[in-house]
């Protein structure tokens, strides 16, 4: 949750478990490609600070599930946030991956 702070000034509040990763390749400025693996973790609270480290190089922006899978920058991301449901017997979010694949 630390990216989340440093890149966007979200404070969030959830479980240390990620609900699930994904794979995607950054390029970076010279255009060497790089293999990362992303956490995603659930919250159950989030707090938007008005300074944050990199506020300058970032802005903050807020999408609907649908939209944010139709923007994803890679594929696996769009695959991924399609996948993500809630649970409400347990009521937390969930991963479903036949409605990931569906898109």
């Amino acid at each position: 949750m630390q990216e989340a702070f440093e890149e966007a000034g979200i404070q969030a509040k959830g479980p240390d478990t990620a609900i699930g990763r994904y794979a995607f390749i950054k390029v970076l400025h010279d255009a060497t490609e790089l293999p990362c693996s992303m956490a995603v973790y659930a919250v159950s609270s989030v707090e938007e600070l008005a300074e944050w480290p990199e506020k300058g190089q970032r802005d903050r922006m807020w999408f609907s599930q649908a939209d944010a899978v139709s923007i994803a920058f890679d594929f696996n991301l769009s695959l991924f946030l399609a996948a993500v449901g809630y649970d409400k017997k347990r009521k937390r979010l969930k991963l479903d991956a036949k409605r990931g694949a569906k898109g």
